[in-house]
């Protein structure tokens, strides 16, 4: 099974990449007039209705490195989860899936090296109930 980091790096993913800045400007309103700002400060000396306006190139550029950057992480989640299935081939479809839901419950807040870390425990708790069951069963 493979780190999240080497799943990061097999799909070029880089979790915190910065993304490109998006440039605003500031519009006053007064006298009905509009005068365009610089800045949020001096729009407020001119006129206290102003709004911020984003620059829509600067604006799109940061929307397609987001897009970008969720399809990576998706591509990252998928080679990551794929080495736990292969990891884990051994068992049934639906007892990987019940351990990896319990596993996922218990630590995804610490992230995928968590949850893989306690996917054996999980397991392990399956196969001695498992084990108990078959032996009740007799």
């Amino acid at each position: 099974m493979i780190t999240w980091e080497e799943a990061c790096n097999k799909a070029n993913y880089v979790e915190c990449a910065e993304p490109p800045p998006v440039s605003y400007s500031w519009y006053a309103y007064r006298d009905g007039q509009a005068t365009r700002f610089e800045s949020e400060e001096e729009a407020i000396l001119h006129s206290k209705m102003f709004e911020k306006v984003a620059d829509p190139i600067t604006e799109e550029a940061a929307e397609k490195f987001k897009q970008e950057q969720e399809s990576l992480a998706m591509a990252a989640a998928t080679i990551w989860f794929d080495s736990m299935l292969l990891e884990y081939n051994e068992l049934r479809p639906d007892l990987f899936k019940l351990c990896y839901e319990q596993a996922y419950n218990n630590a995804y807040m610490h992230g995928y090296d968590a949850i893989a870390e306690n996917m054996d425990g999980v397991i392990d708790f399956a196969n001695r109930v498992s084990g108990l069951l078959n032996e009740s069963s007799r």
